[in-house]
């Protein structure tokens, strides 16, 4: 399954598992600096009508899309706004949740590039660290477009006109 929506229509035990998610995987694991408050990690980018993705029932992994005009990449690496196509869409804050086999997780990577191609969202990008990007491969998104930004940062782009997820 599937699921793209809002923020605010997702149930606030789900938001609080997500948002709870991304503050162990980005704050405590990865040692970002990001904001977080009571064990919890949201930004200026979340709200109400902010898109994100749940992937699985149960959820096996989740993620915020933010339009090309309004996304964090552009406003946190405004080199890369050249790289960035009008109308594309930002994957950010994908985070696993609980243990899944690998297969289940391609599965739904694969529903989840279907859903953006039936959406006509050919063109889709994110920063993302040197392991993270590797991880992408391996569920079978690999980029069509890459460079670094930062040590250990890179700015991914997909093509989905293009790519077929394995």
């Amino acid at each position: 399954m599937i699921r793209l929506t809002t923020q605010g229509d997702v149930a606030a035990n789900v938001l609080e598992w997500i948002e709870r998610d991304r503050k162990l995987a980005f704050v405590d694991r990865l040692g970002w600096p990001l904001r977080h408050k009571d064990g919890r990690e949201r930004d200026q980018f979340d709200s109400p009508s902010t898109l994100i993705l749940l992937a699985g029932d149960p959820l096996v992994f989740s993620l915020r899309i933010l339009s090309e005009q309004h996304s964090m990449v552009r406003s946190l690496w405004a080199e890369v706004s050249g790289h960035i196509e009008p109308g594309s869409h930002e994957m950010s804050r994908w985070v696993s949740h609980g243990s899944h086999p690998l297969s289940a997780t391609r599965e739904h990577v694969r529903g989840m590039m279907a859903l953006f191609r039936g959406l006509e969202w050919f063109d889709m990008f994110s920063i993302a660290t040197d392991r993270v990007e590797r991880a992408h491969g391996v569920m079978g998104m690999k980029p069509t477009e890459k460079f670094s930004v930062a040590p250990d940062v890179n700015f991914c782009k997909w093509n989905l006109r293009e790519q077929l997820t394995g």
